[in-house]
C-alpha cells in the first residue's frame, strides 16, 4: 500500500476527494520526489503552498474552505509523512485567504417546522427534523444514536447522548408526543442505529445526504432563501437547535437547565449547578408545552389564521373583480355615447 492509499484510508469516506483535489494542485511530478524536495528546501515548500491557495481559489472555493479545510487536511498529510515544517514561515511568506463570517441564519418558526415534517417524502428524513427540534441535539450527536440510548419507561422520557464537544453523557428529555413517533419507527426497521444507513442498517445515516434533502425540502415548501452573504441558507440543520432553545427560553426554562440538556459548556456555574429531580420535572412540564408541534389549541390557532389569510385573499380578488367590471363598464359606456345618433 503506498503512502496515499494509506492515508486516505484513514479519512472519512466524504474527504477522498478532497485530498485528490488538494494533491492535484499541490504536487508536481512525482510525489516521492516531490515530498523529498519539500524535505529539504523550505523555500519550495511556501511555494507550493503558495500554488494550492491560488489552485483552489482559482476553482471558486471560499476563503473558509480553504483555511478551515485545506489547510488542516495539507499539515495532517505532512504529520503523516513525517516532514517537520515552520508554518508561521509560511504564513509570513503566502497570503492566506481571510476567514469572513458573514453569513446569517435564523431559527424556524413553528409554522415552519410543522409544514417541514408533514412535507418530508421520508419517514425517516420526518422523524429525524422532529427529533432535533425537540431535543436541541447536534446532528453528528443524533447520527451516533443507538436504540440502547432511548429510555422511553423513564419519568420523563429521555434519550442519553454522549455529549460531541465534551464526551460526557448526558439526558435530554423526551415529549410524549415524539416518543409516540420514535416507537413506532423503531418497530419499522432492525438497525442498531436510531437513524441508520438505507444500505446498510447497521450503519448510521451520512451528514451529506441529510443535508441535501433537508436543503431541498426547505426550498420546496418556499421557507427558505440564501443569506446576504449569498453563500449559505438562513434555514439549515442547524437552525432545528436554534429552535429548540428559542422555545424553551420563550417559555421561561431555566437558562442552566437549557444549557444542560444543550450540552453547553456551564465552566464555573457549572460546577455549583445540581438540579434535583423536583425542579428538571417543573422545567420539563414547561419545555413539552413549548415543544409540542401538534397539540390540539395549536392545530385550531393555525386553522384560524389559515381563515383569517383566505379571508384576506378573497377580499382583495372581490377588490379586482370590481374594478375589473367598473373599467368594463366605463369602457362600454364611452363606446355607446360615441356612436352616432
Amino acid at each position: 500500500m503506498d503512502l496515499v492509499e494509506d492515508f486516505e484510508r484513514r479519512l472519512p469516506g466524504g474527504k477522498r476527494a478532497a485530498f485528490r483535489k488538494l494533491l492535484r494542485f499541490w504536487v508536481i511530478g512525482d510525489l516521492d520526489g516531490f515530498l523529498e524536495r519539500i524535505r529539504e528546501d523550505e523555500l519550495f515548500f511556501v511555494e507550493s503552498v503558495r500554488r494550492l491557495v491560488e489552485g483552489l481559489g482559482a476553482e471558486g472555493l471560499s476563503p473558509s474552505t480553504i483555511t478551515s479545510f485545506y489547510i488542516p487536511m495539507l499539515k495532517r498529510f505532512l504529520r503523516f509523512c513525517g516532514i517537520r515544517f515552520d508554518w508561521e514561515f509560511v504564513r509570513a511568506r503566502v497570503d492566506l485567504p481571510r476567514r469572513r463570517v458573514v453569513k446569517m441564519d435564523r431559527a424556524p418558526n413553528i409554522q415552519e417546522l410543522r409544514k417541514m415534517v408533514m412535507g418530508a417524502k421520508s419517514r425517516r428524513l420526518q422523524l429525524l427534523i422532529w427529533f432535533l427540534a425537540v431535543t436541541g441535539l447536534r446532528i453528528g450527536e443524533a447520527f451516533t444514536l443507538k436504540r440502547e440510548n432511548l429510555d422511553f419507561n423513564s419519568n420523563p422520557p429521555v434519550v442519553r447522548v454522549v455529549t460531541e464537544k465534551t464526551g460526557k453523557v448526558r439526558e435530554v428529555p423526551l415529549t410524549r408526543e415524539i416518543v409516540e413517533e420514535l416507537r413506532k419507527w423503531m418497530t419499522s426497521h432492525n438497525g442498531r442505529y436510531v437513524f441508520p444507513n438505507y444500505e446498510n442498517p447497521d450503519k448510521p445515516i451520512t451528514f451529506q445526504n441529510v443535508w441535501q434533502d433537508f436543503l431541498d425540502l426547505t426550498l420546496r415548501l418556499g421557507i427558505n432563501q440564501r443569506d446576504p452573504s449569498g453563500k449559505g441558507w438562513m434555514i439549515h440543520i442547524h437552525s432545528l437547535r436554534k429552535f429548540y432553545k428559542t422555545r424553551l427560553e420563550e417559555a421561561g426554562v431555566n437558562p442552566l437547565v437549557i444549557e444542560m440538556w444543550m450540552g453547553h459548556d456551564l465552566k464555573v456555574p457549572g460546577a455549583y449547578f445540581r438540579p434535583t429531580r423536583k425542579m428538571i420535572l417543573q422545567e420539563w412540564r414547561k419545555a413539552e408545552k413549548a415543544l409540542t408541534l401538534f397539540s390540539e389549541e395549536d392545530h385550531v390557532m393555525d386553522q384560524l389564521s389559515e381563515i383569517e389569510r383566505l379571508k384576506m385573499e378573497i377580499k382583495e380578488l372581490q377588490r379586482i373583480v370590481s374594478e375589473l367590471l367598473n373599467q368594463k363598464e366605463s369602457s362600454h359606456s364611452r363606446q355607446a355615447s360615441s356612436k352616432p345618433l
